[in-house]
């Protein structure tokens, strides 16, 4: 099954349309995940988000009794995109728990999403509004623009 396929199938992405899923495809890079896999790492600056499109991850983080699972990440979800907008360090370590595939946006799509404030970037916005992070992605220039004038049909090109 193609990449994009596995996207339209996943509930959690039932609301983008083919043309956002094909941007999201054409500009990321597609990884293979095993368990262990550090897709990103507590303390460090963030340099990519993810998508996992198929197994799952873990979000695992230091304890004084070794680490602690905080969550486990499923099919649909984007993870890492608070360190990019924040540029602060990784909350967590997120790793491969299963076999599975990643979309990997760097920093500098990510950012060119945003900027543009293409349908894509929109809908990635409206679901962090809702969601609970408090450093969800507002505060990004390109964040803040497309929340006082979101443009219609706005297009990204890479």
């Amino acid at each position: 099954m193609s990449v994009l396929a596995a996207l339209r199938a996943l509930p959690a992405l039932r609301e983008y349309s083919d043309a956002e899923l094909a941007v999201l495809v054409t500009a990321a890079i597609e990884q293979r995940m095993s368990p262990g896999t550090i897709l990103c790492r507590e303390g460090e600056v963030g340099r990519s988000c993810f998508l996992v499109v198929s197994g799952e991850a873990e979000v695992v983080r230091a304890a004084a009794e070794g680490e602690r699972v905080l969550a486990t990440i499923a099919p649909g979800t984007f993870i890492g995109q608070i360190a990019l907008v924040d540029r602060g360090p990784r909350s967590a370590t997120v790793r491969g728990r299963t076999e599975g595939v990643t979309l990997e946006l760097s920093r500098d799509v990510f950012e060119r999403l945003l900027s543009a404030c293409s349908p894509l970037a929109l809908r990635f916005q409206g679901v962090h509004r809702g969601g609970g992070h408090p450093a969800a992605p507002r505060g990004h220039r390109g964040w803040r623009a497309c929340s006082r004038r979101p443009k219609r049909g706005a297009a990204w090109r890479q």
